[in-house]
C-alpha cells in the first residue's frame, strides 16, 4: 500500500503540470492514458512477486555491487545536482553548471576518473534537457549556452584528469 502511494506522490512531483479536463491525444496525453495502466500493472506485479524479485535482485547485487558501485554513486551526485538545480531554479537563483561541476569534482575523488566521465556526461545531458533554452530539448538555442556548457565539459574532464593523475601519484610514492 505505502508503495503505491509513494509512486502517486512521485508522478505528482514529477508532472506538475497544469491540469485540463480535455486532453489532447495529439499532446502526449494518449501516452499517460497508456502509460499509467501499463505503470500500475508494473506496480502490482512487483508488489505480487515482491519475495521473487527481492531474491533476484539480490543475487544480482551481491554479483554487480563491487564494480557498479562508483557508477551509482556517479548517478546520484548528478541526480542530487539536478535536484538542487531544480530548487535554486524555482528559488530564481541559476547555479546550473556550479553545481554539476561540484557532482563531478566529487565524483572524480571518490569514485575516480571513467564515474566522473560519466558524472560529467550526465551532467551535461542533465543541464541541456533542464535547464538551457529551449526547455525539454537537448537542442541549445543560444550560442553562449553553448560555448558554457563546453567550457564546463571541459573543466569538468581536466579536473577529473588532475585529479586522477595525483591519486596515481599518490599509490606510486606509497609503493615506492
Amino acid at each position: 500500500m505505502y508503495y503505491v502511494l509513494l509512486f502517486v506522490a512521485i508522478v505528482l512531483l514529477l508532472c506538475s503540470t497544469k491540469a485540463w479536463a480535455y486532453i489532447d491525444p495529439n499532446a502526449g496525453g494518449f501516452l499517460w492514458q497508456v502509460a499509467a495502466p501499463l505503470a500500475a500493472l508494473a506496480l502490482t506485479s512487483l508488489l505480487y512477486f515482491k519475495s521473487l524479485v527481492r531474491k533476484s535482485f539480490a543475487a544480482l547485487a551481491s554479483s554487480l555491487i563491487p564494480t557498479a558501485r562508483p557508477y551509482v554513486f556517479a548517478l546520484l551526485s548528478v541526480s542530487l545536482a539536478t535536484a538542487i538545480n531544480f530548487a535554486l531554479q524555482r528559488a530564481a537563483v541559476h547555479g546550473t553548471f556550479m553545481i554539476f561541476m561540484v557532482s563531478s569534482v566529487a565524483t572524480a575523488s571518490v569514485a575516480g576518473l571513467a564515474p566522473s566521465i560519466l558524472s560529467t556526461a550526465l551532467g551535461a545531458l542533465s543541464s541541456a534537457y533542464w535547464f538551457l533554452p529551449p526547455d525539454a530539448s537537448i537542442a541549445i538555442s543560444q550560442p553562449s549556452d553553448r560555448i558554457r556548457l563546453v567550457l564546463y565539459v571541459i573543466c569538468a574532464l581536466v579536473s577529473a584528469l588532475t585529479l586522477e593523475w595525483r591519486r596515481n601519484e599518490r599509490r606510486s610514492a606509497a609503493g615506492d
